[in-house]
């Protein structure tokens, strides 16, 4: 067969030529990368071979070229140089690969475990990593998830030689000292229930400042769930025991590891600020909090979006507006809170649809109502919340604010909460309100179809006046 009737035949040629010369235009000595050259040594009378080339020249691609080439296929993933330019030949670069591959690992084990819920493959994955990296640096927890994983699918032996080399390995490790804990078992099963009763009792203790009563639980705590969810703020409140029962160096140490390990929770940025302040010598009052400093505290720092936003505050009453309840971080039962003013704005208001937001973010956290067109209705929403007697209990030692949409994007950036109150003195206190705003609309009468005399006229229809047709014949 011809060749080129075979386009089978014809593309793995064009494929090949492609690797090895790249995309080619379709014209004279295709193949030299300086054709001026090639023009005066014609004129200069060099001999040329039968291909039509100068002695003087090359017949392959210039180096340039070549590596142009080279480099190309080599960033190309749909090439095999591609692959075979990352193969590491030196022991860094090995040691890099080894690295990348042993945490991908354990990674995809864990991953496997949870939430694919492949048993079989975890395992193997897992003994993999175990087998080709004995001295991976996470070993300790991949004994301890082949425990788990060995106990899920009832495999007794296997599981009880997972905890037997953890334990006789690392026996300081975390995970050790967790399986080693003879209340292991129990706290498998009711671990949540017993880690949440735990918390509450500590702080409990902790409001009430029975502080010395806070140590013995967090001694339980610290030996049964050191990695709990509520580990964070049990740190807290142990730190602040301490202080207060007048062990400073305790207050430190624990907070320090707040800080470190628990940077993302909220309760941490708070934590910085109470350590900032007991360095600086600044005491801290009897009732728990001296929040002096954080309504105090403002950022001049704006988010990417700040741009648009004004710098000053704006004293425009037509606008939208928003009430606000600001308290400090772990200092109520911020979902009973929810819950309250969700069930007010329900069974208070028919028409109205008033939006409920939770912030839980810094050091303050904000519950923001929104939905209010001007300074006057969120006057009068303040005014109804505050003649709620259950409510108004509800709300001691809670921040408000009435505040415009566009000043709440300054509040705790550039200015303070101490800034806001002094302007709202200033420039809201004194505006007339009207005393009798209707937030909601009159409900609406329903009425029995079955009921309606359809020869009644409505009001509209008796006030119409009656129109004289005597002219008609």
């Amino acid at each position: 067969m011809f060749y080129f009737y075979n386009q089978q035949t014809v593309m793995q040629g064009k494929q090949t030529f492609d690797r090895q010369w790249g995309g080619r235009a379709l014209e004279d000595n295709w193949r030299r990368q300086n054709k001026q050259a090639q023009n005066e040594g014609q004129n200069e009378g060099f001999d040329y071979d039968d291909d039509g080339s100068a002695e003087a020249m090359q017949d392959s691609i210039m180096n340039e070229e070549d590596q142009r080439i080279a480099d190309s296929l080599a960033n190309d993933p749909h090439r095999r140089e591609y692959y075979l330019a990352q193969i590491p030949f030196t022991d860094e670069a090995k040691a890099v690969a080894h690295a990348t591959i042993s945490e991908g690992l354990f990674k995809a084990g864990l991953l496997e475990i949870t939430p694919l819920e492949n048993y079989p493959l975890a395992e193997r994955t897992l003994e993999r990593l175990l087998a080709d990296y004995p001295e991976f640096d996470k070993t300790p927890e991949v004994y301890y998830h082949l425990f788990l994983l060995y106990g899920r699918q009832g495999l007794t032996d296997r599981r009880q030689a997972c905890r037997d080399t953890l334990i006789g390995r690392w026996p300081d490790h975390q995970y050790a000292r967790l399986l080693a804990n003879p209340r292991y078992e129990q706290n498998a099963r009711y671990g949540k229930h017993i880690e949440d009763s735990l918390y509450a009792t500590a702080y409990t203790h902790y409001r009430a400042a029975e502080y010395r009563e806070v140590e013995p639980l967090y001694v339980i705590h610290n030996e049964d769930f050191p990695e709990g969810p509520h580990r964070g703020r049990f740190l807290f409140v142990r730190a602040m025991s301490a202080l207060y029962d007048g062990r400073r160096d305790t207050f430190m140490v624990t907070m320090k590891e707040l800080v470190d390990k628990y940077s993302k929770d909220s309760i941490s940025v708070w934590a910085k600020e109470l350590v900032k302040g007991v360095q600086e010598g600044r005491m801290l009052n009897s009732d728990g909090m001296d929040m002096s400093s954080l309504w105090a505290r403002r950022s001049s720092e704006y988010a990417s979006d700040s741009a648009a936003v004004a710098d000053t505050l704006s004293y425009d009453q037509l606008t939208g507006f928003a009430f606000v309840l600001a308290w400090p971080a772990m200092t109520l039962d911020e979902n009973q809170l929810l819950y309250e003013m969700a069930r007010y704005n329900f069974s208070t208001f028919v028409a109205r649809n008033f939006d409920i937001e939770m912030i839980t973010e810094g050091a303050i956290h904000q519950l923001l109502i929104r939905g209010f067109n001007s300074f006057d209705e969120v006057h009068a929403y303040a005014q109804g919340l505050m003649a709620n007697q259950h409510l108004r209990e509800r709300l001691e030692g809670i921040r408000t604010l009435l505040i415009s949409e566009d000043n709440l994007k300054l509040l705790g950036r550039r200015y303070s909460y101490d800034d806001y109150d002094e302007f709202y003195q200033n420039h809201f206190v004194p505006w007339e309100v009207p005393d009798d705003l209707r937030l909601d609309e009159p409900e609406i009468e329903i009425v029995d179809p079955e009921n309606i005399d359809p020869n009644k006229k409505t009001e509209e229809e008796e006030e119409e006046p009656v129109a004289d047709d005597d002219w008609l014949p």
